[in-house]
Protein backbone atom coordinates (compact mmCIF):
# COMPACT_ATOMS: atom_id res chain seq x y z
CA UNK A 1 0.00 0.00 0.00
CA UNK A 2 1.68 3.25 -1.07
CA UNK A 3 1.30 6.61 1.32
CA UNK A 4 0.27 10.16 -0.95
CA UNK A 5 4.39 10.53 -1.75
CA UNK A 6 3.80 6.89 -3.60
CA UNK A 7 6.25 5.66 -0.89
CA UNK A 8 5.44 2.37 0.79
CA UNK A 9 3.93 2.89 4.36
CA UNK A 10 6.03 1.11 7.44
CA UNK A 11 4.67 -1.97 7.62
CA UNK A 12 5.97 -4.71 10.04
CA UNK A 13 6.91 -8.18 9.19
CA UNK A 14 7.44 -10.72 12.12
CA UNK A 15 7.65 -14.56 12.42
CA UNK A 16 4.25 -16.43 13.46
CA UNK A 17 5.66 -19.74 14.13
CA UNK A 18 9.05 -21.01 12.49
CA UNK A 19 11.27 -24.23 12.97
CA UNK A 20 13.08 -25.29 15.80
CA UNK A 21 12.53 -22.91 18.22
CA UNK A 22 12.29 -23.78 22.09
CA UNK A 23 8.76 -23.31 22.05
CA UNK A 24 7.79 -25.11 19.25
CA UNK A 25 10.38 -28.12 19.43
CA UNK A 26 7.62 -30.41 17.09
CA UNK A 27 7.04 -27.31 14.36
CA UNK A 28 7.34 -28.43 10.71
CA UNK A 29 6.61 -26.38 7.75
CA UNK A 30 7.31 -28.28 4.86
CA UNK A 31 6.44 -25.70 1.43
CA UNK A 32 3.48 -24.03 3.55
CA UNK A 33 0.64 -22.91 1.05
CA UNK A 34 -2.53 -21.77 2.84
CA UNK A 35 -3.57 -20.49 5.71
CA UNK A 36 -6.81 -19.86 7.66
CA UNK A 37 -7.39 -18.08 10.80
CA UNK A 38 -10.70 -18.27 13.34
CA UNK A 39 -12.07 -15.86 15.30
CA UNK A 40 -9.67 -16.75 18.26
CA UNK A 41 -6.27 -16.49 16.56
CA UNK A 42 -5.71 -19.78 15.92
CA UNK A 43 -3.84 -20.23 12.59
CA UNK A 44 -4.36 -23.21 10.25
CA UNK A 45 -1.48 -24.09 7.78
CA UNK A 46 -1.90 -26.55 5.15
CA UNK A 47 1.31 -28.15 4.00
CA UNK A 48 1.95 -29.21 0.05
CA UNK A 49 4.93 -30.91 1.09
CA UNK A 50 4.05 -32.43 4.72
CA UNK A 51 0.96 -33.01 3.57
CA UNK A 52 -0.95 -31.88 6.59
CA UNK A 53 -2.31 -29.48 8.05
CA UNK A 54 -0.81 -27.62 10.70
CA UNK A 55 -2.55 -25.61 13.45
CA UNK A 56 -0.71 -22.86 15.30
CA UNK A 57 -2.67 -21.53 18.66
CA UNK A 58 -2.27 -17.38 19.39
CA UNK A 59 0.26 -18.26 21.53
CA UNK A 60 2.52 -20.55 19.20
CA UNK A 61 2.25 -23.76 20.03
CA UNK A 62 2.22 -25.78 16.74
CA UNK A 63 0.54 -29.30 16.28
CA UNK A 64 -0.93 -31.05 13.12
CA UNK A 65 -4.29 -31.09 12.94
CA UNK A 66 -5.24 -33.29 10.61
CA UNK A 67 -3.09 -36.05 8.05
CA UNK A 68 -1.02 -38.44 8.29
CA UNK A 69 1.82 -36.72 6.17
CA UNK A 70 1.79 -39.64 4.20
CA UNK A 71 0.74 -38.94 0.32
CA UNK A 72 -3.18 -40.35 -0.19
CA UNK A 73 -6.86 -39.49 -0.11
CA UNK A 74 -7.83 -41.21 2.64
CA UNK A 75 -10.57 -40.15 4.83
CA UNK A 76 -11.45 -40.32 8.16
CA UNK A 77 -10.71 -38.85 11.90
CA UNK A 78 -8.25 -35.36 11.11
CA UNK A 79 -5.17 -37.28 12.41
CA UNK A 80 -5.91 -40.22 10.43
CA UNK A 81 -6.98 -38.76 7.26
CA UNK A 82 -4.54 -38.45 4.35
CA UNK A 83 -3.75 -35.80 1.87
CA UNK A 84 -2.42 -35.88 -1.83
CA UNK A 85 -1.82 -31.82 -1.87
CA UNK A 86 -2.87 -29.70 0.54
CA UNK A 87 -3.17 -25.96 -1.07
CA UNK A 88 -5.57 -23.75 0.36
CA UNK A 89 -7.66 -23.41 2.99
CA UNK A 90 -11.27 -21.73 3.82
CA UNK A 91 -12.93 -21.69 7.30
CA UNK A 92 -16.95 -21.53 7.13
CA UNK A 93 -18.40 -18.00 8.90
CA UNK A 94 -19.44 -20.38 11.90
CA UNK A 95 -15.47 -21.19 12.22
CA UNK A 96 -16.89 -25.00 12.84
CA UNK A 97 -15.95 -26.27 9.09
CA UNK A 98 -12.43 -26.23 7.78
CA UNK A 99 -12.14 -26.71 4.07
CA UNK A 100 -8.89 -27.90 2.51
CA UNK A 101 -8.43 -27.76 -1.49
CA UNK A 102 -6.26 -30.83 -2.06
CA UNK A 103 -5.07 -29.96 -5.28
CA UNK A 104 -2.99 -33.30 -6.27
CA UNK A 105 -5.78 -35.30 -5.33
CA UNK A 106 -8.35 -32.92 -7.40
CA UNK A 107 -10.58 -32.32 -4.46
CA UNK A 108 -11.89 -30.06 -2.00
CA UNK A 109 -11.93 -31.38 1.81
CA UNK A 110 -13.97 -30.52 4.44
CA UNK A 111 -12.74 -31.22 8.76
CA UNK A 112 -15.66 -30.52 10.68
CA UNK A 113 -16.30 -29.68 13.88
CA UNK A 114 -13.00 -27.48 14.26
CA UNK A 115 -12.07 -26.82 17.80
Amino acid sequence: MTNSTGTMGSAAVSNVAVNCTPLRTAASFHYPSGIAVDGGGTLYVSTYGGKTIRRVTAVGVVTTFAGTGSLGGTDGTALAASFNGPIGLALDAAGGTLYVADSDGHKIRRISNTP
